[in-house]
């Protein structure tokens, strides 16, 4: 019990990031690059959590194995120290920037730091220079500990030359995040590096990557504010995941009829709810990994790793089957024009060719359906 009490931040904290990134996969949120680089800092900064706790259950404990615990505890803690820091760098320039190629060049600086103090916990283990365990199995710091620290110092230092470089394109909730994550550790680590047996540095970097999740992942737009479902932004993001994983998928385009007409007869409130009903609809109509979103006004989009682009009559038939179990009039009897991209389809696609050719597909279904223009270009 006396263990636990004494670890009961580093528990806490792991709960806390155990539990946010189940609402990450549950939610089907962060497939981005920039999604799985946060998943990464989460895992990351638990794994941290973990070995801060193993590398000091078996210090002063008598015994072979309690000291070769020890010193491989503490070796790879001390490995790693640099990690969190390095992620965090690099997920904050592909924030920033969203370039690959640039981010690739800057690696290197991201990760010197971990290279090195990597190499230093290596040598550590025949030339004690960052931390001894003497004869009774007890942990003691030497001056080189202080290393990876001035190493997470200069990565922050240099994110911090970055971001203000460019604050000007910056959003105020961006800067926040970055700051946020910059003091929560640095105060814990300052704590823990005087003090030590109070461990403070990586509860405090949990603490700051839960902050960084509401204030960057958030709040970057990827909800549609009416629907409750994703918004093109993150539609589009989703897509260039798969077209990188090279995976099989449809897209799905659905255009509702006389829509405008519900909105000039029975106001914006009635379209609203109309709105909200359909989307709901659809998130019901898809299967698991599927996402909807809101495309623009009354298009809605599917992306599937499931639909069979042959049968797509039949999935036309059972979306109409559950709008006809609506209670809202106007989608009960509604209907809608249906356009379909296949990724078999497209040998070079691109999100704005698998896009284009749905709504192409949809304009020709809706041209079938009613004759009206809806583009100045339309014959």
């Amino acid at each position: 019990m006396r263990d636990l009490l004494f670890y009961d931040l580093e528990i806490f904290a792991l709960i806390l990031l155990a539990m946010l990134l189940i609402v990450i996969y549950v939610k089907q949120e962060l497939y981005t690059l920039k999604g799985r680089l946060f998943r990464y800092l989460i895992m990351a900064t638990m794994l941290m959590l973990l070995l801060e706790m193993l590398s000091w259950a078996f210090d002063g404990r008598p015994g072979v194995w309690n000291m070769r615990l020890n010193w491989t505890f503490n070796t790879l803690f001390t490995m790693l120290s640099v990690l969190v820091a390095s992620l965090w760098a690099t997920y904050i320039d592909y924030m920033m920037f969203g370039d690959r190629k640039r981010l690739a060049e800057q690696a290197y600086i991201y990760f010197a730091p971990l290279f090195i103090t990597i190499m230093l916990a290596s040598l550590n283990l025949f030339f004690p220079v960052l931390f001894t365990i003497d004869a009774d199995n007890v942990y003691a710091r030497e001056p080189g500990i202080w290393t990876g620290a001035i190493m997470i110092y200069l990565i922050y230092f240099y994110v911090v030359v970055l971001v203000f470089r460019n604050r000007k394109q910056l959003t105020t909730n961006f800067l926040y995040g970055v700051l946020l994550f910059l003091v929560l550790p640095l105060v814990g680590s300052f704590i823990q590096l005087t003090n030590l047996g109070l461990l403070l540095i990586w509860p405090s970097t949990a603490l700051a990557v839960v902050f960084s999740y509401l204030l960057f992942e958030t709040t970057s737009g990827t909800i549609d504010y009416l629907t409750g479902v994703f918004t093109r932004s993150r539609a589009e993001d989703y897509l260039r995941s798969l077209i990188i994983k090279q995976k099989d998928y449809v897209v799905l385009m659905i255009d509702m009829d006389d829509f405008k007409e519900l909105n000039d007869t029975y106001g914006h409130h009635a379209g609203d709810m109309a709105l909200i009903e359909m989307a709901q609809i659809l998130t019901r109509f898809v299967f698991k990994g599927d996402i909807v979103c809101r495309y623009g006004g009354d298009e809605f989009l599917i992306v599937s790793e499931n639909i069979i682009p042959e049968e797509i009559e039949r999935y036309r038939n059972r979306i109409y089957d559950l709008m006809s179990e609506s209670k809202n009039d106007y989608i009960k009897n509604a209907r809608f024009s249906l356009g379909i991209s296949s990724s078999k389809d497209e040998l070079n696609e691109t999100v704005e060719t698998m896009l284009t050719r749905a709504d192409n597909s949809m304009y020709i279904d809706k041209a079938k359906n009613k004759n009206y223009k809806r583009r100045k270009d339309d014959k």
